[in-house]
């Protein structure tokens, strides 16, 4: 059986920053060369955002509903298919995360007055009608199938 690495991380000592030591199969490094949590989760967000961008772009100015009330389901389905897209990167387990903490959301802030299909317009800015347009999206497509959205 050969050898394996083993790598060590080290805090910050009473001595001083701890020097990087390169032994045979062992590498000791100062901690202070890990990601911290806030940038891995950055990482997960930002893989969501650039997806979410280019389906906005293509749902948002190529796409275009007949009237101005139905504007809310090119966020809907740009922020479902930036799930989707980041579902086959990310995992299976992300993905029902997000969409567990999409339903979290939506009913621990209390957004039951946001209105999708409104004569007045919708703000489509709003972090609650992008969450509740995405899960009528969702619904829709576990209620019709998958086949259809592909």
């Amino acid at each position: 059986r050969g050898a394996g690495l083993k790598m060590v991380y080290l805090g910050e000592s009473d001595i001083g920053p701890v020097p990087k030591v390169y032994a045979s199969g062992l590498a000791m490094l100062p901690s202070d060369i890990l990601h911290t949590p806030d940038a891995i989760e950055q990482a997960f967000q930002a893989r969501f955002s650039i997806a979410y961008a280019v389906a906005a772009l293509y749902f948002g100015v190529l796409v275009r509903p007949r009237a101005s009330e139905d504007e809310w389901l090119n966020v809907g389905i740009a922020v479902h298919l930036a799930a989707l897209f980041c579902k086959n990167i990310l995992g299976n387990n992300w993905y029902r995360f997000f969409v567990v903490d999409e339903v979290d959301e939506m009913t621990t802030t209390g957004a039951k007055g946001v209105v999708l299909n409104s004569v007045r317009g919708v703000d489509l800015e709003n972090e609650a009608v992008r969450r509740r347009a995405h899960l009528v999206v969702h619904m829709v497509e576990r209620r019709a199938g998958a086949d259809v959205f592909k």
